[in-house]
């Protein structure tokens, strides 16, 4: 792999402008700068874009993120692997994605591109999480970090493969034999302190660490989880301080008080009509008395004229008393009429706003219910989707029969034929040609391609210019060890043909996408778990019911352009029409009261 180009935005020191290092050639590149300049920053982005999954979250996600920013970080890498130019771009946190073009026209995008990358570099990801140093394949080896020089690398299951192949080639070369079986039987001791023999897990001080590594990131997870809810919590009193705010801004103390004081010089009003009531009713009594007493001394005095003028006098002074009382009644009635038109006028109001309050309220909760039903369709897709993605996991991993066993099973093998034919090498006869001009040997009736060839049986070679040789190879047991190298060969190409596999590469590579498989059926039952936690029978059943409700709703409230805003509006709306309907609702028992005092009066005005 050669790296050509590296291009990152947002990414941790780098916020803002891309920065980019291209023309990068074959030679040591080497990058100089101050402290904090970002030079650990480079080869971060250089690893992340490499091996972490383009939707990774938590800490690894927010580490790529600069100081206090909300924004997507960005990462492209030119290379070239396997004879091809490739071009790899990552985007993280905000909107993730991934994608990844060949020189041949070849795309590919989202997770077939984490796919295609991890083929062409043959790494193994994690199931879950952040990438880690065992996770980067056989780059790790070659991969030294500031500060970790003294750490032993990662190797995994792939990366022992591949390097015992290598070894056990070079080994097999130059030792051969016993001392070859017993240096592979050294090595393989070795590993058995930190890697079980069957399945290669980690074992002894390797597993402890693996469990301390694993319990560390669990309390990370959960103190994660508890700052989410703090952080809700946070919010959540926010709002109610905002609410409170805005509840003291509208003053209702004051406009509490400026009521009663209204209030109050009504009562004084009604109690001023009442005195003058009462006075004008017994100064109607009183009237009547002298009326009364007045014609009662004329007709006693009938005789008498100035007795009789003097009555007439005092006759019209109670006529006039009593038209006075007359008055007041008038002005009682008048008072009364007054009343009840004002108690008509705000019953009136009452009534128009409670219906508005009502109304604005079945806006506000049909808001609400479309917002929350919409919530909810949402989560029972995104967990329907994903359980349909966990069932086609799962099913996969099931239809494929290249296990842990049957993956053991062929390496062991695979290293059986590699043992069988280093056994074998090590007593063929190797011949060496070096001929002058354009003369040839010819073996077996064809040209030699090689300068050089291994016999383990009688052959004829021909040689031109001289005519032929007869070789034939020693060793008492050569026909033995070719076979046992031939059944050995016969045994391994009998179980690939089992299980439909091309070579070991092959069946490690279905080995390992089965477990990739079912971790990932794991990651994404996580999923289903949280997006429908009480199931996804019981979030179907809650989906319809409020869909019904929004239906029912919908019906009441009909068209109308007030659906065009948030349900908090709406609610605010609603609450403030009903503290319009409850001042409302205060006049109209003062308007009310008032009408009841002004008829009492009437009726005591009018002798009633």
């Amino acid at each position: 792999m050669r790296i050509r180009r590296l291009a990152m935005t947002d990414y941790r020191c780098f916020a803002g402008a891309p920065v980019e290092i291209d023309e990068i050639g074959d030679g040591i590149t080497l990058i100089a700068g101050d402290n904090e300049e970002g030079k650990s920053t480079v080869l971060a982005a250089l690893q992340t874009v490499l091996f972490e999954k383009h939707t990774v979250t938590g800490g690894a996600a927010t580490d790529m993120l600069p100081y206090g920013a909300k924004v997507q970080p960005r990462i492209e890498l030119d290379f070239e692997a396997e004879g091809s130019s490739y071009q790899l771009v990552k985007a993280f946190c905000q909107r993730p994605e991934a994608n990844l073009m060949a020189s041949n026209g070849d795309r590919w995008a989202g997770d077939a591109a984490e796919d295609e990358l991890r083929r062409i570099l043959e790494f193994t990801p994690p199931g879950r999480g952040a990438a880690k140093a065992e996770h980067r394949g056989m780059q790790a080896l070659f991969w030294v970090e500031q500060g970790a020089a003294f750490h032993l690398p990662q190797i995994t299951d792939t990366i022992h493969a591949r390097l015992a192949a290598a070894l056990e080639a070079e080994v097999g070369t130059v030792t051969g034999g016993e001392r070859g079986r017993a240096l592979i039987k050294r090595i393989e001791d070795r590993m058995g302190s930190f890697l079980t023999a069957a399945n290669r897990r980690p074992t002894g001080p390797f597993k402890e660490a693996a469990q301390r590594v694993e319990e560390a990131r669990q309390k990370v997870e959960g103190l994660a989880a508890d700052l989410a809810l703090l952080e809700e919590k946070t919010d959540s009193l926010e709002r109610v301080r905002e609410q409170l705010q805005r509840l003291e801004s509208d003053e209702p103390i004051e406009a509490a008080e400026k009521r009663l004081v209204a209030a109050r010089e009504a009562v004084k009003a009604v109690e001023s009509l009442e005195g003058k009531l009462q006075t004008a009713r017994a100064e109607l009594q009183a009237a009547q008395t002298r009326r009364e007493l007045v014609q009662s001394t004329l007709a006693r005095r009938k005789e008498d004229r100035e007795s009789a003028e003097q009555a007439g006098r005092e006759s019209e002074t109670a006529a006039t008393e009593e038209n006075d009382a007359k008055a007041a009644v008038a002005e009682a009635q008048e008072t009364v009429d007054s009343a009840r038109i004002a108690h008509a006028e705000t019953k009136k109001r009452l009534e128009e706003a409670r219906a508005n309050a009502d109304k604005w309220h079945r806006i506000a909760d049909l808001l609400d219910k479309r917002r929350r039903l919409s919530a909810e369709e949402e989560r029972l897709h995104n967990a329907a989707k994903a359980s349909q993605q966990v069932s086609d996991l799962n099913g996969a991993a099931k239809a494929e029969t290249i296990t842990d066993d049957v993956l053991s099973e062929l390496r062991r093998l695979e290293q059986e034929v590699r043992d069988n034919r280093a056994r074998l090498d090590a007593v063929a006869t190797k011949l060496e040609f070096r001929p002058e001009g354009d003369n040839r040997a010819i073996v077996d009736l064809a040209p030699l391609p090689e300068e050089a060839v291994t016999l383990v049986e009688p052959t004829e070679i021909t040689l031109e210019g001289y005519g032929s040789v007869r070789v034939t190879p020693g060793g008492d047991d050569l026909s033995l060890r070719r076979d046992a190298a031939e059944q050995a060969e016969q045994r391994l190409g009998e179980v690939l043909r089992t299980h439909h596999a091309a070579n070991v590469a092959d069946a490690t590579y279905r080995a390992q996408k089965r477990e990739r498989d079912l971790a990932d059926a794991d990651v994404l039952q996580n999923t289903v778990d949280a997006h429908a936690p009480e199931g996804i029978d019981a979030l179907t059943a809650s989906v319809t019911a409020l869909r019904a409700e929004v239906e029912t709703l919908a019906s009441e409230v009909g068209d109308d352009d007030s659906l065009d805003q948030s349900p908090e509006d709406a609610a605010d709306k609603a609450s403030s029409l009903l503290g319009i309907a409850a001042s409302t609702g205060g006049e109209e028992r003062e308007t009310s009261d008032a009408l009841k005092v002004a008829e009492g009066k009437l009726g005591a005005a009018s002798g009633v």
